[in-house]
């Protein structure tokens, strides 16, 4: 499930997505990041995988969200 939001503060269209971990986790993608914050993102995907696997093991069904801000063309080839 996913909808678009108008960011009024920052004036952009943000999409947001909730869904499966594992169908989650496959889009995202590290090329948006630089080296400077690779660290945190591999350590906070870490941390996230370990969690999962916990709350998998008694018996939770889990969900992931993720955002993007999405370019004027994105959102206008959305809309149209």
């Amino acid at each position: 499930m996913s909808c678009i939001i108008f960011d009024q503060e920052h004036s952009v269209y943000k999409l947001f997505c909730k869904g499966a971990d594992n169908v989650i986790k496959e889009r995202l993608h590290d090329c948006y990041f630089d080296s400077s914050v690779e660290l945190i993102y591999q350590q906070t995907l870490n941390e996230t995988d370990q969690f999962l696997y916990q709350a998998s093991k008694q018996g939770y069904r889990t969900l992931l969200m993720a955002m993007r801000i999405l370019s004027p063309k994105e959102v206008d080839d959305f809309l149209t």
